[in-house]
């Protein structure tokens, strides 16, 4: 591969994280990528760097998802809903005088719980069984609470423990769940 060829495949694998759509980026064949991954190690070092950026891109963009959430469009009776001036009722319109959609933030729970779920292992902690085990650097686990609750925390932009992240940071916390006597009902 020329270098030119090169740069086009990794600056394409860096921004997809698909081989495929790589190679027809730098215009060269499959077997040409797997040519030259066994005989230049730079480029395939190259090649495990770029496609490590894409899935922290990736991830990014999941937890942005889940976190955050996505605004979308209102929908009734099969209708998309518009945004209303409440003094009026008129339509309110964009700096195009196209009429602005109503939308909602949706958050997905399932996404946070699949993203908690793959990011386990990386911070020590898996499950197993109807807990969850802190690794214990042997492979084995020291068994944690199986009462724990997921807490976001975010940041007042005032410092404390998240001062070096920025005022918009957001962490995760589990903590242990107390258990409470159910108060009888009557």
């Amino acid at each position: 591969m020329t270098d030119e060829e090169i740069l086009a495949f990794l600056e394409s694998y860096q921004q997809h994280g698909v081989i495929a759509t790589a190679c027809h980026a730098a215009k060269i064949s499959f077997t040409t990528y797997r040519k030259e991954l066994d005989v230049n190690p730079d480029f395939k070092q190259d090649c495990e760097d770029a496609y490590q950026f894409a899935v922290s891109v990736a991830e990014m963009e999941l937890r942005r998802r889940a976190v955050h959430g996505v605004e979308e469009p209102v929908v009734f009776h099969g209708e998309l809903m518009y945004m209303r001036d409440p003094a009026t009722g008129e339509y309110m319109l964009d700096d195009n005088f196209e009429k602005i959609p109503f939308t909602i933030n949706k958050k997905s729970d399932k996404l946070l719980e699949t993203y908690m779920k793959a990011n386990s292992r990386k911070y020590g902690v898996s499950g197993r069984g109807n807990g969850l085990h802190a690794a214990d650097g042997e492979g084995g686990g020291n068994r944690l609470p199986s009462k724990l609750e997921i807490v976001l925390v975010q940041s007042d932009g005032n410092g404390g423990k998240l001062e070096d992240r920025g005022a918009n940071a957001m962490v995760i916390e589990a903590r242990e769940v107390e258990e409470k006597e159910p108060v009888p009902r009557g």
